[in-house]
Order: C-alpha cells, then structure tokens, then sequence
C-alpha cells in the first residue's frame, strides 16, 4: 500500500482499542479519541501501519480501513447488517465475479459496497431505495470508500413493490425491506430460473408472513439461518469468552426460484413423509 496522502481514508487506533475514521484534508484538524488533536499533515507521507502522535497525546496506529472498518463507522441514517451477517450474504447467494444482483433497502449502502467489492467489472448491482435520503447516504458513503462512482453501480429511486421497469435477468435478488413478502411477485419475475433470493427480516413475524405468501409461489422451500458470533478477550494471563456477545439480529431466508409459475411443487410448509 502506498503512503497516506490527502483524500486517503485513515482509521486510527490507540492502546485502548478505541478508533476514530478520517479522510484526511489540507489544514485539518481532528479530535481524537483520547481528546487531543491531530493535524491531518501529520499523517500524511506515513505508510500504512505507522504511528503519529497527537498534540499532547500518546501515539495513534494509522492504518487503511478494512470495509468492516469503514461500515462500523460510517454515518449512517439506518441501522446496518452487521459484519457477522454480511459475510453470509456473499456465501448462501452465490456470489461471485459477473452475478447479477438487485438489492431494494439499500439503507446506507453497507451490503452495496459488499456486493460491488466481489462483482468485478462484469457484473452489475442494481440498488433500489425509495427514499431519498437513504439513497443520498449510501451514494455518499459508497463514493467515499470506493474513491468514486463505481462503474458496475446502477443506484435507483424508486420503490420494488411497484416493479422493475428494465430489469435484466437476476442471478440473486436480496430483500432488506419492512414487508418483503410484498415483493416476491416481482422477484419472481424478475429472477433467472434457479436463481437466489435473499431476505433479511429482523422478527420472526416477518419470518412468517413470507412463508405465508411462498407456499404458493415458484420459489422452493426456504433455508432460514441465523448467525450468532463472541467474542474472545486476550490479556497476559488471561484467555476467556467476552462477557457480552452478539446474538440476534436478524433471519436470513434463502429460496431457490423454480421454472414456471404455481406449479405446487411443495402446499404445506411441511409436507408428509
């Protein structure tokens, strides 16, 4: 990696494990965790792993953000999907260099930057979001990490339970909305046959109000996962489970779109042996 110049994003950390996110400019000053202050010059020029040192304070780590580093403090007007949960997105939809993926509820643009890291140049994301606000904060936090509009973003203001007007054939369709099960006609439509679809629902009634509505439908009967992660704390004499953890939040739902519509290839949700 090259050395920090000014525009670089930096992630700075001190002995306590505390972290501050900046994009460092001309003639700037930061605050940072332990309360003193860091000209931006002071990291420019340094490569990536360096120590600077605040006004008046002790060193700080400067390093290039991971993407789990930029998602965990970026601005954000929504609640995101959590790193835990993100990864997972990737494995149970398939996705790889070339898919093609639409997402509806792009929030703050954490799974968009995730989905576009791994598409390459030959594949395409199609982000929808119907309010505007939400699509301004993804498109400006998509922009900062990315370094500008990616080329394989098609960012869209509009609202999926209406329909994809030119849409092209998806790969994988993922849902992160308030009633996703308002969409699965859509989605079905708009999915290749044995295409992936993916949706994120933080309550079990949500969990049932789709079932509710596939059992009918020309998606196969659903996966339902939910990831639960601890941490482990580290010391010189000491190697435990943290006391806290992550635990719930949220389900993801994970359907295979069949050939043809309403063929009944499964009625009940469990059907007799």
């Amino acid at each position: 990696m090259s050395p920090f110049a000014y525009g670089d994003l930096v992630l700075l950390l001190d002995g306590k494990g505390r972290r501050v996110l900046l994009q460092l400019a001309e003639d700037q000053v930061s605050q940072v965790p332990s309360g003193h202050h860091l000209p931006h010059q002071e990291v420019v020029g340094k490569d990536p792993g360096s120590w600077v040192k605040p006004v008046g304070g002790r060193p700080l780590l400067a390093l290039h953000p991971s993407l789990e580093d930029y998602v965990m403090a970026m601005e954000r007007p929504t609640q995101i999907i959590y790193p835990k949960d993100m990864g997972q997105l990737l494995v149970y939809g398939d996705v790889r260099p070339g898919t093609t993926i639409l997402e509806a509820g792009v929030g703050s643009g954490a799974t968009a930057l995730l989905f576009l890291r791994v598409l390459g140049p030959q594949g395409k994301l199609i982000s929808v979001e119907r309010r505007a606000d939400f699509l301004r904060a993804a498109r400006d936090n998509v922009v900062t990490f990315w370094g500008g509009f990616p080329a394989s973003w098609d960012l869209r203001h509009g609202d999926i339970y209406e329909g994809l007007p030119g849409c092209p054939p998806l790969d994988l369709m993922f849902l992160d909305l308030p009633e996703p099960q308002r969409a699965l006609p859509v989605a079905a439509d708009a999915l290749k046959p044995g295409g992936l679809l993916l949706i994120w629902v933080p309550t079990i009634y949500q969990v049932e109000k789709v079932l509710a509505q596939t059992r009918q439908n020309t998606f196969s009967p659903p996966d339902i996962k939910e990831f639960w992660e601890r941490d482990w704390i580290t010391g010189p004499q000491s190697l435990r489970p943290d006391h806290r953890m992550v635990g719930h939040t949220g389900f993801l739902l994970r359907f295979r779109r069949h050939h043809g519509k309403g063929d009944g290839l499964y009625g009940p949700l469990d059907p007799p042996l």
